[in-house]
């Protein structure tokens, strides 16, 4: 999914086009002059070697020309990446905890945790605090709806941001570092609600975390006697 109204995202995506296309045009022309060069100087067609002496103007194009080339891509995308890191005052804190093979998602004003799925409001700007368990291996929170990647490193505290869509949706997952046997199992869900919806999403969560011993043990055992 495009989410063009996303700043980071309408920046990266427009990186990608500048970059790509400039190494298109660029490998394009390079085919051509080598196979021009291929067919005008190929073996069989007699000529007579000349010596070439150095061209001062030609130099100084192709060392010039090359790197303002490199610096205007590199900026292009300079402007994503500084907007990636620029996190809004006030948004809310999710800290998210990395481990072989599932995603944590701690929620500290609302006091609960899930497991590999993850419940955000629509227009929010949104941090997370990403770490691994200390005991653990490298793994990599990305969301790739939202052109964003940030490394969960065992005992080194990591961060990045989002803003979630206007329009309610459900956005992927993945961890994008290989981190054992059942990496390609490690995957969750975003899923974005209306205001609305997602407070009396939590609300039902928060009242199902804190269900008293003995509601959870009718649940798990219906047919036990228990006192009402």
């Amino acid at each position: 999914m495009l989410l063009a109204y996303d700043n980071v995202v309408r920046e990266v995506d427009r990186a990608f086009m500048i970059i790509g296309g400039i190494s298109l045009v660029m490998l394009a022309g390079i085919t051509v002059v080598m196979v021009v060069f291929a067919i005008k100087y190929r073996r069989g067609v007699r000529k007579e070697a000349a010596q070439i002496e150095g061209h001062i103007v030609l130099e100084t194009l192709w060392i010039v020309l090359p790197t303002i080339l490199v610096m205007y891509m590199f900026f292009v995308g300079y402007k994503g990446f500084a907007m990636m890191r620029k996190i809004p005052e006030g948004a809310k804190v999710i800290r998210v905890v990395a481990s072989q093979w599932k995603w944590v998602f701690e929620y500290p004003d609302e006091k609960i945790n899930l497991t590999n799925v993850l419940y955000l409001p629509t227009d929010t700007a949104v941090k997370f605090e990403l770490s691994s368990l200390v005991n653990d291996v490298i793994h990599s929170f990305y969301l790739p709806d939202f052109r964003v990647k940030e490394d969960c490193v065992p005992g080194h505290p990591g961060h990045m941001w989002i803003q979630t869509p206007v329009k309610p949706g459900e956005f992927n997952i993945f961890c994008a570092e290989y981190c054992g046997r059942d990496h390609s199992k490690m995957y969750g869900r975003l899923v974005v609600l209306s205001p609305d919806d997602y407070q009396a999403k939590i609300q039902d969560i928060i009242a199902q975390q804190n269900k008293p011993v003995e509601d959870l043990h009718v649940a798990m055992n219906p047919q036990s006697p228990h006192i009402l």
